[in-house]
């Protein structure tokens, strides 16, 4: 038995109450869980990613949320559902997200249903239990390679400048630096009709410049944002726009600036990148017409520069939310297992239903890209175990020859 001074038991008191509070509600959520979501409910989740019954209640807060929000019939969602093993739960899962959560034009496009406070805040809640709202510091000191993951100038503008901040310090070192762009079409500032207006304002310094070396004279920006502010156009979604406006014939013989040109020109602004190689990558759009997104940005840079992204890379990436969870598993995916990934960026400050759209859309890729994933690797599991099998029997062969 130990004799603790006097001073010492109100501490050691208190730490054994924290401690049964704390496995007190462990084994509640436990239970909770249990009733809740069932075994293999639990199973699939985890083998999403999922790891706690938090992270896993947390999404079964947001199914039961969207099919509020959408007055989806009970049986539709995939938790009241019966199904045969793993994989079926979670294509049930992944069928539910295509159909309700995931956005089907460009971000800018997206127009969320009503939503009251309530909806509102139990979805926040819920997101930030699996790690979708805060945002993330860098946890190391030293990477072989910072990649920048690109996106519409609002977006990337922040992330160029976290890197740049991080270059600037020197307590960081960072070997190699990519910028993961795209040949996505920049958007012009333009209003639609329903009052939308798409900011990407560093199409017009590219544009006058452009414009000045095929007309031999100086062409100021604000010239080229008022043309096109002019403009009479058809068009409202993003992309219909930005080809509509290229079209015009006050820009022939221009090409039209894209995602990998915005992000050159911010990194040539931007004192902290003066002296440094900084790669950008211009990935091409998908046979379909998509554009790239992070995965084909990534899978780009990871063919051009093996050297860099070789299998034991400690990596950073520079995204921000609601994304880091979903680019975290792409960059999983797309390197070796074996490599340090890091995903960082800022987290989200004014949680409005757009947001929350947002961040439906971003776990309905999650869950998307985890199936995806999967079959691949079981396929991949299928041919091996074919092709270990075939020469077996090659073997066998010969030595039925040989006798």
């Amino acid at each position: 038995m130990h004799n603790y001074p006097p001073n010492q038991i109100g501490e050691k008191l208190a730490a054994a109450n924290f401690a049964a509070t704390a496995l007190a509600g462990a084994v509640e959520r436990f239970i909770d869980e249990r009733n809740t979501l069932g075994e293999r409910n639990i199973d699939a989740l985890h083998s999403l990613g999922f790891v706690t019954s938090e992270q896993r209640l947390a999404v079964y807060d947001i199914f039961t949320a969207i099919a509020e929000m959408r007055r989806i019939p009970h049986h539709e969602n995939p938790f009241f559902q019966r199904f045969d093993n793993r994989r079926g739960i979670i294509e049930g899962y992944n069928t539910f997200l295509q159909r309700y959560a995931l956005r089907t034009g460009e971000r800018t496009d997206i127009k969320p249903p009503f939503m009251n406070e309530v909806t509102l805040g139990r979805l926040k809640d819920s997101f930030a239990k699996i790690g979708m709202i805060d945002g993330k510091a860098p946890e190391h000191i030293i990477y072989d390679a910072a990649l920048c993951i690109g996106s519409a100038e609002a977006g990337v503008r922040p992330r160029i400048e976290c890197l740049a901040k991080m270059v600037d310090k020197p307590i960081y070192e960072i070997d190699n630096i990519i910028m993961l762009g795209s040949s996505r079409k920049l958007w012009p500032l333009k209003k639609t009709k329903d009052g939308t207006s798409f900011p990407e304002p560093t199409l017009y310094e590219i544009l006058a410049k452009r414009l000045s070396e095929r007309d031999g004279k100086k062409v100021f920006a604000y010239e080229v944002k008022n043309f096109v502010a002019r403009m009479e156009t058809k068009e409202t979604a993003v992309e219909k726009l930005a080809l509509e406006v290229a079209a015009h014939p006050y820009f022939a013989g221009i090409s039209w600036p894209t995602e990998a040109d915005l992000i050159t020109e911010i990194v040539a602004e931007t004192p902290a990148f003066k002296d440094k190689n900084v790669i950008v990558i211009n990935a091409p759009d998908y046979p379909d017409g998509r554009h790239a997104d992070a995965a084909r940005t990534i899978a780009t840079a990871l063919k051009e520069h093996p050297d860099i992204l070789y299998p034991r890379a400690g990596v950073l990436a520079i995204s921000s939310q609601p994304f880091i969870r979903n680019q975290r598993q792409v960059l999983e995916q797309a390197l070796s297992e074996n490599a340090d990934i890091e995903v960082i960026g800022e987290g989200i400050k004014d949680f409005t239903p757009k947001q929350a759209m947002l961040c439906l859309d971003s776990l309905a890729r999650t869950v998307y890209g985890a199936l995806a994933y999967q079959k691949e690797q079981e396929k991949k599991r299928e041919q091996e175990s074919a092709n270990k099998l075939q020469e077996i029997r090659t073997f066998s062969d010969s030595l039925e020859k040989t006798r």
